[in-house]
C-alpha cells in the first residue's frame, strides 16, 4: 500500500515544522512575534500543502484499491482523520497569536496551546504506522525480533511525546522550553531510529523475495526504491530536527 510511506514523509515533516519555535536568547524581555512565529507559520504552509497531496493519494487508493481488506481501508480513514487534526493543531499554532491574541504585546511569551498536542497528534500517526510496517515486515522476513523492535521503538517515542505534553502543560513559558530535552529527545530519536529499522528491514527482507520471484522482478525493485527513497527522506528530516534541538541551546528549536 502506497499511501504509508507517504504519511510517513509527511509525519516526519510535521515533527521537523513543530521543533521550530525559533530563537528565543533574552528571557527577560518579550521575543518579537516574527521571530517566534515565521518558522512555524512556513511549517505550517508547508503541512497543509503536503496534506492536500495526502487527501489525493488516499482518494486515488479508494478508487482503485477496492478489493482490500475492510480493516485495511479502515486504517487508511483513520490516518486520513489523525492527520485532520495533526493539520488543524498546526494551523491553532498560528491561529492563537495572531487573531485571538493579536492585541496582547505579550502573546509570545507562552507557548499557544495546541503546542500541547502537537507531539501527540504526530504520534498518533506515527505509531499505528510504524506498527503496521512491524506487520508488514513479519510477515516479508518471516521473524517475529525486528518487528519487536519497531514496536517498542513506536511505544517509545507515543511515551515520548505524552511526556512532552505534560511537560509543556507544566511549563509552558517560551523561554524555558530550552530545559526540557528528555521528553523530546525520546520522542524524536526513537522515531528516528524506528524509521531506520523499518527502511533496513524492508530492502533487505524485499531484496531476498527478489531473489525467489523473479517474474516480480521488476514491481519488487520498484518497492525498494520508494522504501529507500521515503525512509532516507523521513530519517534524515527526523535526525536534522534532533541534531538541531539538542546542539543549538538557548533557543526553542
Amino acid at each position: 500500500m502506497m499511501i504509508n510511506p507517504l504519511l510517513r514523509c509527511l509525519n516526519s515533516l510535521n515533527l521537523l515544522q513543530s521543533q521550530l519555535l525559533t530563537t528565543i536568547v533574552c528571557a527577560n524581555s518579550p521575543p518579537s512575534i516574527i521571530g517566534v512565529y515565521t518558522p512555524i507559520f512556513v511549517g505550517m504552509l508547508l503541512d497543509v500543502f503536503l496534506y492536500g497531496i495526502v487527501v489525493a493519494q488516499i482518494y486515488t487508493y479508494y478508487r482503485i484499491s477496492k478489493s482490500d481488506k475492510l480493516w485495511i481501508k479502515l486504517f487508511v480513514l483513520y490516518l486520513l482523520v489523525a492527520e485532520t487534526i495533526n493539520s488543524i493543531s498546526d494551523i491553532g499554532l498560528i491561529f492563537e497569536p495572531f487573531l485571538l491574541k493579536s492585541d496582547d504585546p505579550n502573546s509570545t511569551l507562552n507557548t499557544p496551546w495546541t503546542l500541547r498536542f502537537d507531539g501527540i497528534s504526530t504520534t498518533i500517526i506515527s505509531t499505528p504506522v510504524q506498527i503496521f510496517m512491524a506487520w508488514r515486515i513479519h510477515i516479508i522476513m518471516g521473524t517475529v525480533i525486528p518487528a519487536a523492535g519497531i514496536l517498542l521503538l513506536s511505544l517509545s517515542s507515543l511515551a515520548g511525546s505524552i511526556w512532552l505534553q505534560f511537560a509543556i502543560q507544566k511549563t509552558p513559558q517560551l523561554a524555558k522550553l530550552d530545559d526540557i530535552h528528555g521528553a523530546p529527545s525520546l520522542w524524536l530519536i526513537s522515531s528516528a531510529v524506528a524509521d531506520v529499522v523499518i527502511s533496513c528491514c524492508l530492502v533487505y527482507g524485499l531484496t531476498k523475495r527478489r531473489s525467489r520471484f523473479s517474474f516480480m522482478k521488476a514491481q519488487i525493485d520498484r518497492i525498494i526504491r520508494v522504501t529507500v527513497q521515503t525512509g532516507s527522506l523521513t530519517t534524515l528530516a527526523t535526525l536534522a530536527d534532533n541534531i538541531v534541538f539538542l546542539s543549538v541551546s538557548n533557543t526553542t528549536m
